[in-house]
């Protein structure tokens, strides 16, 4: 019978309670195997965020950092990221795991403190791997959550046990041209920021900025001359929204809906502003504005 540092028993790959699943990838990129003793998730934070660093998919201003530019495991164990999230007017809830408060704060340092003004509150989270929701398109991994309740736009982040998975995968690695990567853990709060825009835009009746973004994206309600259902993945958006098959959109996901093409043309804005810019030259430049508008420049 094998403890953690904490004395309770190890449970193995492909019980109940594992935080990994068999054929999952380690931090370091060896699959896990079922019957193994299962790494905790303090282990996998730990790991994950080295991994990361290496590949040069941290902000280098994150205090856990050493003089190096690598996790030191002494700072991680006494950062409170509420101390970088105040600019942001962000509380980060005890339950978030290091590894994804981490990700979290180094994507909001590469996107700026002009978030404060969308209204995000909290962000939240839950250690229990048994309370990882699925998706449509898989794990749920970071997802935003709004509200105009008592006329007062309310916005959260909420991030589950499976983020660790995304963080030290590059979505574009680092480069001689482009020092700093991007990993998928932090693309996806960047996408997730990104609805939370979007429903900001919507609580302060941006309706010019909603309708420019979707004429110039291709998306029509009801059309049904040379449009096609949103879909992602050969999942089909049964929604009313109809997109022009002729319209270039900048990834896959675009595709599924208005809001999530928003959302991904926000996200690339950040994490790809030059591809996004090749690409899309029309949402780049109404990105920027709208952005402008919310004070990031």
């Amino acid at each position: 019978m094998k403890t953690n540092r904490e004395g309770a028993v190890r449970v193995r790959i492909g019980d109940p309670l594992s935080p990994v699943d068999p054929g999952d990838t380690s931090p370091e990129g060896k699959p896990y195997h079922k019957g193994q003793y299962a790494p905790t998730i303090d282990e996998l934070a730990t790991e994950s965020l080295k991994q990361a660093t290496k590949n040069n998919l941290i902000n280098k201003n994150l205090p856990i950092l050493n003089e190096e530019g690598m996790v030191d495991e002494d700072k991680i164990k006494g950062w409170n990221p509420n101390g970088e999230l105040q600019g942001y007017g962000v509380t980060v809830s005890p339950n978030v795991p290091k590894h994804s408060s981490a990700v979290i704060v180094s994507s909001f340092m590469d996107m700026g403190d002009w978030l404060s003004n969308l209204g995000m509150q909290h962000i939240f989270g839950d250690e229990e791997s048994g309370n990882q929701p699925k998706g449509m398109f898989g794990d749920i991994i970071i997802q935003a959550e709004t509200s105009g309740a008592g006329r007062k736009f309310n916005a959260n982040l909420r991030v589950f046990p499976k983020f660790y998975k995304y963080v030290s995968v590059p979505l574009r690695p680092s480069s001689p041209s482009k020092p700093d990567g991007v990993s998928m853990g932090s693309y996806a709060v960047m996408h997730s920021t990104g609805h939370i825009l979007f429903g900001k835009m919507s609580f302060d009746g941006r309706l010019d900025f909603i309708g420019d973004f979707i004429d110039k994206s291709g998306w029509k309600k009801y059309a049904d001359v040379n449009a096609y259902h949103g879909s992602y993945m050969g999942y089909k958006n049964q929604s009313v929204w109809r997109r022009d098959d002729g319209h270039k959109f900048q990834t896959e996901f675009s595709k599924y809906s208005p809001v999530d093409d928003f959302s991904e043309a926000f996200a690339m804005f950040f994490a790809n502003p030059t591809y996004l810019k090749r690409a899309t030259p029309e949402k780049y430049a109404l990105m920027r504005a709208i952005l402008k508008e919310y004070g990031a420049y």
